[in-house]
């Protein structure tokens, strides 16, 4: 509608207007536009762009049906090439297609706020949309806004608006006011009432509609007209009116190019169309002439709109539109374009046609080597239904290698078995897939027996491939805990890394001897890759293992250390995957230190490799709703453990121990210590099931000490104290000490011995704080009883300390609980000020606050933005924010204005 005001759109101009402010004054978000074909959605778009200010950054996507299933088709015209075209792990192309997708997107908001436009989403391939979303999730703290504008059929553009910093908007048919007025400015003179109303009836609101209505009123035709059942069928015939007469190549023409997709290169057109040169040339310049065809370039043009190409394709005969997809199959297949030529496979309905299928499969192998698994698994599904009963051999392999990529683990254990029966000579390859994915299914009883059948087939463990005793250690672990873990390893092996999973085994079932030989293992694979490309199992190589137990033991710096140096390595190395498992545990460590903003930015980043891959998604989330707990923000943790529980990969032991931990966490936060005892009974039992002693992998004894007090539960107390002394006896970690101290302080003073009270708990906060968040937590229980006890002097003394470590560190639901306290035992809470900032923070705050970009802070600090990253991260943590947002909202209230 260039030219034509946009009519009863005020209200999304000023969402739009909005946004936009928003996004140039540092703080993203994205909105998305739902709304029937032809209710003028391009046009809002287009008057956004015209918004923008001239310091905003314009990218434009539209996605195309033709393009539907072509990698990153609408992700490449926003940011550039994204394909990594090698051969390897699809799962780190995947990573490297999302790291390039941010890269590019966070380049062109660098200097100042962009806006990323998305026409026909409905259109766009189902990896770019995934991309979409990713970004729409983090926008906020970037300058960057997002206008997505979709049909209401699109259920990925719908969960797109669903996340929580996206507005959605419904874009209706116009009420009859705005359409007589509309039809009145198109037609540009007077237009009788009867008139006006036969056109608002026929079009019904639709502006598109209205504009062919107007055309036919300037060419003094007759509008149609009929009764309201009849509606569907006057329009399309008003639709079709504007091809009529048009001779028989030009109506070949338009067929060709609605069949094509409506937004089409010319010469595909010319040869589904099979028209000559000459005759070709003359069909084109008849449909521009007549309003029909527009040219975008010499080599591209396109039906004027998507009404008039749907009317066009319904009028087609059911097999001249086969016909017609045919025929564009054969032009792109002669020409090797396999991607181009598979999306007309299957509605040119080319079952069992082995060139069909030999394209689908090979867009399917492109796309996956692409990163682009979404789109691999759709050219694979089409592949599989045009084969019927008598798939190849290349198409089984694939089909299960791209199911198992995509994240369809269940379907992928069929896929690899049937790939396996039909090729014996890859049969052991092909059944240790089959085996991955029943492992990454959740079924890890039936991954351990297909194991345990690999191995023996391969000659019992002895002489079976240290990799394959490796994963069939790692099943068997998750589904058994240690000892499960250790009875799956070859006894007597000297494969260094086999016997470095085995000391991480026995340190977790309360055995530390070995760990100076992983150690020293670790630090000799310094310089070389100790994981394979393709393995699915990342967590077993030196690097992890080794920050593994670093972390049990509370070697917290040389864990981070060893993180930093493995992750440089492994993603110069071209294995981006490996890094995931590394800064899953990092991300762990960070939470037992208490630093809880880093932790939460690491968090933030592992969110990147959740995309890419779910079975990170139930430990990031789990780890994010103890975050939020501490933090003092309970309110998304019900959802996260619910999504995480969802997951096939929560199925394991960790994973289940850990969300029956934040349950526990989040009864007795809600003052429940009853519900919270028994959810630590269920712990309990599980762990001495699986024989885990090692008390730091799943923290649950602390909130289990809390809730006996609560529930009053004496003699158990004692026996879960005694239990933890000797689970930890042979360790040399702080936190079971911690614990076991405070348990026993609380223990006296529930028996009346104060003097031992407060002797126990003295030691316990002597001990050195390398567990600040747990010294805080016993030390607030402390306060608590020595204000009960009427010794308030102390008490305050001791609750002042705590809320002043609980808001350097974040723990704003430990500061709550201890300010409340403080004023019980008639104390003052000293306001946290940005005092506490050094010089160089309280101006990396003060610039982040006013909206600067970390790499406008770098410029103007003349720091790298690595340094400016670090001190916001102290930032942070010692004002009690999650981040860049909230510090921004807070900042008059921070000292920061």
């Amino acid at each position: 509608m260039d030219g034509v005001r946009l009519l009863e759109r005020e209200r999304h101009l000023d969402a739009i207007t909005d946004l936009l402010v928003r996004a140039a004054s540092g703080t993203g978000g994205t909105l998305v536009l739902i709304g029937a074909a032809g209710h003028g959605k391009t046009a809002l778009l287009t008057a956004g762009a015209d918004l923008a200010p001239e310091t905003m950054t314009v990218r434009h996507a539209r996605g195309r049906v033709g393009e539907r299933e072509f990698p990153f088709a609408v992700a490449e015209q926003l940011c550039g090439p994204l394909a990594v075209a090698e051969d390897g792990d699809p799962r780190s192309h995947k990573l490297v297609a999302l790291s390039r997708f941010r890269s590019a997107i966070e380049k062109y908001a660098a200097d100042g706020s962009l806006l990323l436009i998305l026409d026909d989403a409905q259109w766009a391939d189902a990896d770019s949309l995934t991309l979409v979303g990713y970004l729409a999730r983090r926008v906020r703290d970037l300058p960057v806004a997002i206008v997505i504008a979709s049909r209401p059929e699109c259920d990925r553009v719908l969960d797109i608006a669903r996340e929580p910093h996206t507005d959605l908007l419904e874009v209706p048919a116009l009420g009859e006011p705005a359409s007589r007025d509309l039809l009145a400015q198109l037609v540009a003179r007077d237009v009788d009432d009867e008139l006006r109303s036969r056109a608002w009836r026929l079009a019904g609101g639709n502006p598109m509609l209205i504009e062919h209505v107007a055309a036919t009123v300037r060419g003094r035709d007759e509008i149609p007209s009929g009764a309201d059942e009849a509606m569907t069928g006057l329009r399309h015939a008003l639709l079709l009116s504007r091809i009529a007469g048009l001779g028989g190549d030009g109506i070949r023409c338009a067929r060709a190019i609605a069949v094509l997709g409506g937004d089409v290169r010319l010469a595909p057109v010319q040869a589904v169309a099979q028209l000559d040169d000459d005759a070709f040339a003359i069909a084109c310049d008849t449909l521009a002439m007549a309003g029909v065809l527009r040219a975008l370039d010499h080599e591209h043009a396109e039906l004027r709109d998507d009404l008039l190409a749907a009317a066009i394709v319904a009028d087609t005969d059911a097999g001249e539109r086969r016909l017609l997809h045919r025929r564009a199959f054969d032009h792109h297949y002669a020409r090797g374009e396999v991607t181009a030529a598979a999306v007309h496979a299957l509605p040119g309905g080319m079952y069992a046609d082995q060139h069909a299928v030999a394209a689908l499969t090979a867009a399917a192998g492109k796309a996956l080597v692409d990163g682009a698994v979404q789109t691999a698994l759709a050219h694979i599904r089409t592949a599989t239904t045009l084969a019927g009963e008598r798939p190849s051999l290349e198409l089984l392999v694939k089909r299960a290698r791209i199911l198992f990529a995509a994240g369809h683990a269940s379907e992928a254990v069929d896929a690899f078995t049937a790939a396996a029966r039909a090729d014996p000579s890859a049969r052991t390859e092909l059944l240790v897939g089959a085996a991955r994915a029943q492992a990454y299914a959740g079924r890890f009883e039936d991954a351990a027996a297909s194991y345990a059948d690999l191995v023996a087939e391969a000659g019992g463990p002895d002489a079976a491939p240290a990799g394959l005793l490796l994963e069939r250690a790692h099943v068997a672990w998750e589904l058994g805990g240690p000892r499960g873990g250790l009875d799956a390893l070859a006894p007597n092996s000297s494969d260094p890394l086999m016997r470095s999973v085995r000391t991480v085994f026995q340190l977790q079932a309360g055995d530390p001897s070995g760990v100076d030989e992983l150690r020293r293992l670790a630090h000799a694979a310094r310089n070389s890759v100790a994981r394979e490309a393709g393995d699915p199992f990342a967590s077993f190589n030196l690097y992890q293992l080794h920050i593994t137990a670093c972390a049990y033991l509370e070697r917290f710096d040389e864990a981070a250390e060893f993180v930093a140096h493995a992750t440089d390595w492994l993603t110069t190395s071209g294995v981006p995957t490996g890094t995931s498992a590394l800064r899953f545990t990092l991300a762990g460590t960070l939470l037992r230190r208490g630093e809880l903003a880093r932790a939460m930015a690491e968090l933030d980043r592992l969110d990147e490799d959740a995309v890419v891959d779910e079975v990170l998604r139930p430990g990031v989330d789990l780890y994010r709703a103890r975050v939020l707990l501490l933090m003092g923000r309970p309110a998304d943790v019900p959802r996260l453990r619910e999504r995480a529980g969802r997951s096939p990969a929560a199925a394991g032991w960790f994973m289940r121990l850990t969300s029956e931990l934040v349950a526990a966490e989040c009864l007795l936060a809600a003052g429940d210590p009853s519900g919270a005892w028994d959810v630590c009974g269920r712990i309990a039992a599980e762990a001495r099931r699986i024989e885990l002693r090692e008390p730091c992998i799943v923290p649950w004894r602390s909130v289990a000490i809390d809730a006996a007090l609560g529930c009053g539960h004496v003699a158990e107390l004692e026996n879960l104290i005694d239990e933890l002394e000797r689970d930890a006896a042979d360790l040399p970690c702080t936190w079971p000490r911690l614990v076991a101290l405070g348990g026993r302080a609380a223990l006296a003073a529930k028996h009346g011995t104060d003097a031992a009270a407060v002797t126990l708990y003295d030691q316990a906060l002597a001990l050195p704080a390398v567990v600040p968040l747990e010294r805080a937590r016993i030390a607030l229980r402390y306060g608590r009883w020595l204000r009960r006890r009427g010794d308030l002097t102390r008490a305050r003394s001791v609750l002042a300390s705590v809320i002043a470590d609980a808001e350097r560190l974040g723990a704003a639901g430990i500061a709550d609980a201890s300010t409340a306290e403080l004023s019980a035992a008639n104390g003052r809470r000293r306001r946290r000020v940005p005092d506490a900032l050094t010089t160089q923070e309280r101006r990396v705050a003060e610039l982040a606050a006013g909206g600067a970009t970390m790499r406008e802070i770098a410029t103007a600090l003349f720091v790298s933005p690595r340094t400016v990253e670090t001190h916001l991260t102290h930032v942070y943590a010692k004002l009690g924010v999650s981040g860049k947002h909230e510090l921004r909202r807070r900042r008059a209230d921070l000292g920061l204005a």
